[in-house]
């Protein structure tokens, strides 16, 4: 599974000019490959419901294999998806790519033709796909009435957000970075409910292993007043996590976990779509097995959290 994706501008709201990038999601025997580069697309249908997009990315990237090298890689990836509007900031889209990509080195075993094949794409887009003109003389501000003749946008029932998200916390003194994000439904304007995932890339030590954890579950959060620019709101994660460490001859020792992780979240509105918000939280990990080596803390304690959040809120 390959993570990642786009930001573009849109230009007359077919023509999609951005920047595109991919990196390799979990453990494949250690194998990694991550690209990035320019991309660009058009979109058939783009004041319908349903729209087709038809697009691709020239990127630079590596790829790392321990036991049979690196290289830097040339990937050149088009892609056809299908996609349908869930309200006016947020597409679902399913398609499909194929990832043509050429070595600079040779590995032997990664060459071309075993780095290049097709891919199912699963994208979840937020942003403004159809500005609306400002008529002359129409307010900024929010809250202002439409123009003559342009009846008023109906606030959704239902809304979607997205994020991504950064978590950081303490594990034997040093400071451990969790890379994730979430998908939730905005319910009455006042709820949020939906599922989270975090995992941590390594780089904290526990003596000589390194430090591994994963959490993933259900979260559920009451937002206080949130049309005000600056709002609070409270949340928790409850799930299960996977604690352990990864030992110098790359064995994995850990166990699964239960998870609780509540939080106190303080958001930003930067637009009707955009949200900056920070969490302090505390997360406890309590591990169905016993881990050698694996201490209290080193799965338990307080948690600061970064998240640029998009959708229908």
């Amino acid at each position: 599974m390959l993570g990642g994706g786009p930001a573009y501008l849109i230009v007359d709201r077919r023509l999609y000019l951005g920047l595109n990038g991919a990196y390799l999601e979990g453990n494949t025997d250690e194998f990694m490959i991550g690209y990035g580069g320019p991309s660009a697309g058009w979109l058939l249908f783009p004041d319908s419901w349903f729209s087709l997009w038809l697009g691709g990315t020239a990127a630079l990237g590596g790829m790392r294999e321990p036991a049979a090298g690196s290289a830097g890689v040339f990937v050149l990836e088009p892609e056809a998806i299908a996609q349908v509007a869930l309200g006016p900031y947020c597409r679902l889209g399913l398609g499909a790519s194929y990832r043509w990509t050429l070595p600079f080195a040779e590995v032997p075993g990664f060459g071309a033709r075993e780095l290049s094949g097709p891919s199912v794409v699963v994208r979840l887009a937020y942003g403004v796909f159809r500005p609306e003109p400002r008529e002359a003389g129409e307010a900024v501000a929010g809250g202002a009435p439409p123009p003559a003749g342009r009846p008023p946008r109906p606030n959704p029932r239902v809304g979607l957000v997205g994020s991504w998200s950064q978590k950081f916390s303490l594990v034997r003194g040093q400071v451990a970075r969790f890379d994730g994000g979430y998908t939730r439904f905005i319910l009455m304007d006042r709820w949020g409910l939906g599922a989270m995932g975090y995992r941590a890339p390594g780089g904290a030590k526990l003596g000589v292993n390194d430090f591994q954890m994963m959490e993933s579950g259900i979260w559920v959060e009451r937002f206080f007043d949130p049309s005000r620019l600056f709002n609070f709101a409270v949340g928790a994660l409850t799930g299960i996590a996977l604690v352990g460490y990864l030992t110098p001859a790359e064995e994995l020792q850990g166990s699964p976990a239960f998870l609780f992780n509540p939080e106190l979240l303080g958001y930003l509105n930067l637009s009707d779509f955009v949200r900056l918000s920070a969490s302090l939280g505390y997360r406890t990990a309590i591990p169905f097995r016993e881990v050698p080596g694996l201490e209290y803390w080193d799965c338990n304690g307080p948690t600061l959290s970064l998240n640029l959040v998009f959708g229908v809120f």
